[in-house]
C-alpha cells in the first residue's frame, strides 16, 4: 500500500519510472515454473490517493500515482509447521528460466517530466555497502519504491523487500534513466517509440541472475516533492523511509512540487500497456503480455488548448521569391514559478495541423533548378506514412528548411529539418509533399512526420497539413524556410495585408474544439525593391519568348528551341498559343509512339530524374 500511496507524488515521473520500473521488476528475477507471467499477472495502473485503480482518470491530469506490477509463474507451495520457524505459508519460488530482458510500453501520451526533481549522480548510485538496498543516491533524487516479493517461503519480512527509486544520469541516446537497489543495481532506460506510435518504452537489459523474486510492484510518484510521499522517503544509505532511519518518521522535501507524469489527453478509447520478457536461458525468444486492464481517460472537454500561430515571408518585397517563417505556440498549464501546475490539468496535444497560405503565396518555379527531392527509402518512412528507426539519408539538396521544438519535458530545445519530398512517390501519392524529422542524438528521440502539400489547381494557393502528430507536449514549433532567388515560394503579386489561416485539432477532440488562428503579414514594396504595383488586370502585361533553329541552313533537320519568361511584377500567364514560321516543319515518320507504361512511369518521376534518365 506503501507504494500505491506514493505514487500519487509520481505523476510527472511516473510514466517513465513506471515503464522502467515496469521492466526493472521483470528483469531482476527468475521466473517461475514454465518460463513467464502468471495470466493476468501484468498490470500498468493509475492509482488515486486510497490506492485505489482509477477507473476513468481524468485526460491531462497529473495522477497521484502510477503503478507497475508482476508476478511470475510457480511450481510449488510449501507448508511450513506451526513453531518450525520455517517462515508462513505460501509460494515458493521455484525458477526454471531466469529473466534477462524486460521491456514495457506505456500507451501514447503517457509522459513525464525527466526534470522535475534533481538527479542522482552516476558514482553514486552503486550500493554504498554489501547491504541490499543501500546507495549514496541522496533523498530528493527518490522519484518512488519498488518492491520484490520472494515468496513467503522465504521468511523475509513475510517474503517482501523495498527499496527507493532514483533519478539516474541518463547516458547518450537516452530520454531518461531509473533505478534500485535490491541485491544489485537496476537500471530501466527510457526511450521514445520512433516505428510506431510514439509513446514511451522502458528497457533493461541483461538484468542479474543473482536475484530471485516471485512478484514486483514499482510505484512512482507523479510529483515526488509532495508530502504525501513524505513517509516513503529514504535517508541517504538508510534501509528503511523515515529521519532517522530506525524511527520512521516523516522525512520532507524542501524542493518545488513539479510534476513528473502527465496523463494522455485523448478520451473515449482504451489505451493498452504491454510487456515482453525474456529469459537468460533462451535469449530473443520474448514472450508478450498485455495489461487486461487497459486505461480509459475522460473530461477533454476540461483542457485547454490556445494556440496562436506567426506566419510571414522573410521579404516585404511582392511577387518576389522569398523563405517562410512560421511559429506554432501551445501555452502550458504554467504557475507563477514558470513551473507546471502539480493541481491543475496540462495543455491538450496537438492531433492536426492544417495550414492555408495566403492567397498569391506559391511555388517558386527557379527552385527547381537547384532542389533534388528526398525519397521514401531514404527518410525511412513507407508508402502508408508509417516511420522506422532507420536515419535518415536525405540528400543536402532535398533541403527546405530547418525546424525547432520547445517541449516542456525536455530542458533543451529539439532541432530537426525540412525535406522534399519526391513527387509522387510519398505517403499522399500527391505531386508535393514535405517531411519534417526531429533527431535529437542528446535523448536518442526521432520524430519523423509527413506533411502533404496541396496546390489549389486554378490559384496555385497552398495548403501545408500534419495529421496525426505525436501525442506529446509542444510548446513550440518553428520552421524555416530557406530565401534567396531559388526560393521554394514567392510572394502574392500585390503589397498590403495578407492572412495565413489555419485549422488545428487537438487530441482532446471531438468533445474540445478546434482552433482556427491566423497571422497577418504585410508587404510593402515591388518586386524591384521599389513602388508597389497593381495587380491582376492592372498589373503589366509584358511577357517575352525567343525561339530559333540551331542550324540556319534551309531544308537542314535541326533542334528547335522557344523560351518564354515573365517578369516579376507582370500579369501570371494563363495560356500559350505558338505559330511557327512558314515551312518550319517536323517529321513524324519512322519516329515510335511513347507506350502508357513508359509514360506512367515519366509521371511519377521529377523533371530532373527524367531528364538524366528517360523513361
Amino acid at each position: 500500500m506503501r507504494s500505491a500511496r506514493n505514487s500519487r507524488g509520481l505523476a510527472c515521473r511516473c510514466s517513465l519510472l513506471a515503464a522502467a520500473l515496469a521492466g526493472l521488476m521483470v528483469f531482476t528475477s527468475p521466473a517461475q515454473a514454465d518460463f513467464g507471467v502468471t495470466p493476468g499477472g501484468f498490470h500498468s495502473s493509475l492509482l488515486d490517493s486510497a490506492g485505489a485503480v482509477e477507473t476513468e482518470p481524468q485526460a491531462g491530469a497529473h495522477p497521484f500515482a502510477q503503478q507497475v506490477e508482476f508476478s511470475f509463474n510457480a511450481t510449488t507451495h510449501h507448508e511450513y509447521p506451526a513453531g518450525s520457524g520455517g517462515g508462513p505459508s505460501g509460494p515458493d519460488p521455484d525458477p526454471d528460466d531466469q529473466v534477462k530482458t524486460i521491456v514495457t510500453e506505456l500507451p501514447p501520451g503517457l509522459i513525464g517530466n525527466p526534470q522535475a526533481v534533481p538527479i542522482c549522480a552516476q558514482s553514486d548510485f552503486p550500493p554504498a555497502s554489501g547491504l541490499l538496498g543501500l546507495s549514496r543516491c541522496p533523498t530528493d533524487a527518490q522519484i518512488g519504491v519498488a518492491s520484490l516479493d520472494y515468496g513467503l517461503g522465504s521468511g523475509y519480512r513475510e517474503g517482501l523487500y523495498e527499496a527507493p527509486v532514483y533519478n539516474l544520469v541518463a547516458p547518450k541516446g537516452v530520454i531518461a534513466r531509473v533505478g534500485f537497489v535490491i541485491g544489485e543495481p537496476v537500471v530501466v532506460d527510457i526511450k521514445l517509440r520512433t516505428g510506431s506510435d510514439y509513446g514511451l518504452t522502458a528497457i533493461a537489459r541483461t538484468t542479474s541472475q543473482s536475484v530471485n523474486f516471485y512478484g514486483f510492484k514499482m510505484a512512482l510518484w507523479g510529483v515526488p516533492a509532495d508530502s504525501s510521499h513524505d513517509t516513503e522517503r529514504y535517508l541517504q544509505g538508510a534501509t528503511r523511509p523515515g529521519d532517522p532511519p530506525e524511527s520512521g518518521n516523516p522525512l520532507h522535501s524542501e524542493l518545488p512540487r513539479i510534476p513528473f507524469l502527465s496523463n494522455p489527453t485523448r478520451c473515449g478509447v482504451d489505451l493498452p500497456s504491454f510487456l515482453r520478457v525474456d529469459s537468460w536461458q533462451d535469449p530473443g525468444n520474448f514472450l508478450s503480455y498485455t495489461d487486461p486492464q487497459q486505461m480509459r481517460f475522460s473530461g477533454c472537454n476540461q483542457l485547454q488548448f490556445e494556440p496562436t500561430i506567426e506566419s510571414k515571408p522573410t521579404t516585404t518585397l511582392a511577387d518576389a521569391p522569398s523563405g517562410q517563417e512560421f511559429d506554432l505556440h501551445i501555452p502550458q498549464n504554467e504557475d507563477v514559478e514558470g513551473h507546471e501546475d502539480p493541481d491543475g490539468l496540462t495543455a491538450a496535444h496537438l492531433r492536426d495541423a492544417v495550414v492555408t497560405l495566403p492567397a498569391g503565396m506559391t511555388v517558386n518555379p527557379p527552385a527547381a533548378d537547384v532542389l533534388s527531392a528526398c525519397s521514401l527509402d531514404q527518410v525511412g518512412i513507407s508508402a502508408a506514412g508509417v516511420p522506422s528507426e532507420a536515419s535518415v539519408t536525405c540528400p543536402n539538396q532535398s533541403i527546405l528548411g530547418k525546424a525547432t521544438v520547445v517541449t516542456p519535458a525536455l530542458d533543451h530545445v529539439l532541432n530537426g529539418t525540412v525535406y522534399l519530398a519526391r513527387q509522387s512517390e510519398n505517403p499522399f501519392g500527391s505531386l508535393f509533399a514535405m517531411y519534417l524529422v526531429i533527431d535529437d542524438p542528446q535523448t536518442g528521440l526521432l520524430i519523423k512526420l509527413a506533411g502533404k502539400i496541396d496546390p489549389d489547381p486554378s490559384t496555385g494557393q497552398l495548403t501545408v497539413s500534419f495529421r496525426e502528430n505525436p501525442q506529446t507536449p509542444v510548446e513550440d514549433l518553428t520552421l524555416n524556410l530557406f530565401g534567396g532567388p531559388h526560393a521554394a515560394l514567392k510572394t502574392p503579386e500585390g503589397c498590403g495585408d495578407h492572412t495565413t489561416t489555419s485549422s488545428l485539432t487537438p487530441w482532446t477532440a471531438p468533445e474540445a474544439a478546434v482552433a482556427h488562428p491566423i497571422s497577418t503579414f504585410t508587404l510593402s514594396q515591388g518586386p524591384d525593391g521599389g513602388a508597389c504595383r497593381p495587380t491582376g488586370a492592372g498589373a503589366p502585361n509584358t511577357p517575352s519568348f525567343t525561339a530559333g533553329t540551331a542550324d540556319p541552313t534551309a531544308k537542314a533537320f535541326t533542334p528547335f528551341t522557344f523560351k518564354l519568361a515573365r517578369a516579376d511584377g507582370s500579369q501570371q500567364l494563363g495560356a500559350v498559343d505558338t505559330t511557327l514560321p512558314d515551312g518550319l516543319l517536323g517529321k513524324l515518320a519512322g519516329i515510335p509512339y511513347c507506350p502508357d507504361g513508359a509514360l506512367a512511369t515519366a509521371a511519377g518521376k521529377s523533371g530532373r530524374s527524367e531528364q538524366s534518365s528517360p523513361s
